[in-house]
């Protein structure tokens, strides 16, 4: 069954109409993100029952967490994740990868956000656009989105950003803190997909990295073989 085979033809109709949607996978995309959005459900829940991430053939650490900042104002400088911290007033916090931290310059449908760069544009000014974190994959992306928009909506900072997160003590509930350290996420990804592949080539073929960068990982992170088996785990140092 079709996913959008559970969504009335008359709803169908409104999405395609109101979002300009031009083909099927842009339509359950949307249906996907506004069921997450609704429910405040994270995609690391989700993967609890899912196998998602596993079925794909190939990880890719290409996405970015970014903020868009408004010049007008400058504050005191509050921090933004790991260290990174912002001097001007954040508006909006978004993730993608290649050119989409810019694209809003040019279109967006969020008419806060629209409405706030069309009056600096009347002004001659640009938003300022800065990224947070990048190297990440989408799901690590995504939950680093979903923190630092509850985070900064606890601190009383008006976003642009159309999602329901905003308590950032409550989201950590479902996004545990621990998670949300990159590096160690993407530790265990290396160390989990070394486990369920056959060998080394099919192990960098999925991270999406050669097999020379993945030999100077195994290293650096202090990755052995089990002797009696091709088991990997982190050795203690």
């Amino acid at each position: 069954m079709r996913h959008v085979d559970i969504v009335s033809p008359k709803i169908l109709n409104f999405l395609t109409k109101k979002f300009k949607i031009k083909n099927y996978e842009e339509l359950v995309y949307k249906i996907e993100e506004s069921l997450l959005n609704y429910y405040k459900i994270s995609l690391l829940d989700l993967n609890k029952y899912n196998d998602f991430e596993k079925k794909e053939k190939k990880v890719n650490f290409d996405n970015y967490v970014y903020i868009y900042m408004d010049p007008r104002y400058p504050i005191e400088p509050i921090e933004i994740y790991d260290g990174k911290k912002c001097s001007f007033l954040p508006f909006y916090i978004g993730k993608g990868k290649d050119k989409r931290s810019k694209s809003h310059l040019y279109f967006t449908k969020n008419y806060k956000m629209f409405n706030t760069i069309e009056e600096l544009k009347s002004l001659n000014l640009e938003p300022i656009i800065e990224i947070v974190y990048t190297g990440l994959t989408n799901l690590m992306a995504h939950n680093l989105e979903n923190h630092i928009i509850s985070d900064l909506r606890y601190k009383n900072i008006d976003l642009c950003n159309l999602t329901l997160q905003n308590n950032s003590k409550n989201y950590d509930k479902i996004i545990k803190i621990e998670e949300l350290h990159i590096e160690k996420s993407k530790n265990q990804l290396i160390l989990d997909t070394l486990n369920n592949t056959n060998n080394l080539k099919e192990a960098s073929n999925k991270l999406g990295i050669s097999e020379r960068t993945l030999h100077r990982k195994i290293k650096g992170l202090n990755i052995e073989k089990h002797q009696y088996g091709r088991v990997f785990y982190f050795k203690k140092k």
